[in-house]
């Protein structure tokens, strides 16, 4: 199997134990592995390395305990060079875009399949569900934002403060989804 992770910016020692992730996880799932695909800023031009993970999406047919015990050692020495995996069913990712719309929305924006399929490229994310999550994280800032105010508030923090809930207009997300 080969892995061409050559387009990216990352360091030679990332590269490596990416590569050797990918490899000791095709080794472990038995045919189970459906794809591994690396996203976000990994596979982007502003990738900083210890600031940031390599955020890797592995796709398997079944994920039960034994599936699980069975990666357990190939995570553990990955997690030392800051890749950080995420393990779904073929079935979960399919079934999880109006879960988490801004994940798959971010996933998809920026992503390189390392083995198997491209199971990405067909998950479809509503503009209705995006929407709806965006509004619920900016409420979610507001309502924090107002309870810190009333629990800490400060002369200096007062004054700014008061000026973003007055206009939550202003610090909320806008996107055009209507």
């Amino acid at each position: 199997m080969t892995i061409d992770i050559s387009t990216t910016i990352l360091p030679p020692a990332v590269q490596t134990a990416v590569v050797t992730f990918c490899r000791s996880i095709e080794d472990v799932m038995d045919g189970a592995l459906l794809s591994v695909t690396m996203y976000g800023s990994a596979t982007r031009e502003d990738y900083r390395p210890k600031l940031r993970d390599v955020n890797i999406l592995v796709v398997t047919k079944h994920l039960d305990i034994p599936t699980m015990r069975k990666v357990l050692d190939p995570v553990a020495i990955s997690r030392r060079c800051a890749i950080a995996p995420f393990f779904l069913t073929d079935a979960n990712l399919r079934s999880s875009s109006n879960v988490f719309p801004i994940k798959f929305f971010i996933m998809k924006e920026n992503y390189l399949v390392l083995v198997g399929q491209d199971l990405l490229s067909d998950i479809e994310i509503g503009r209705e569900h995006l929407r709806l999550r965006c509004e619920q994280e900016t409420m979610n800032i507001l309502l924090r934002l107002r309870r810190h105010y009333i629990l800490h508030s400060s002369r200096l923090l007062t004054d700014a403060m008061s000026r973003m809930i007055e206009q939550p207009d202003r610090c909320s997300l806008c996107l055009d989804l209507a």
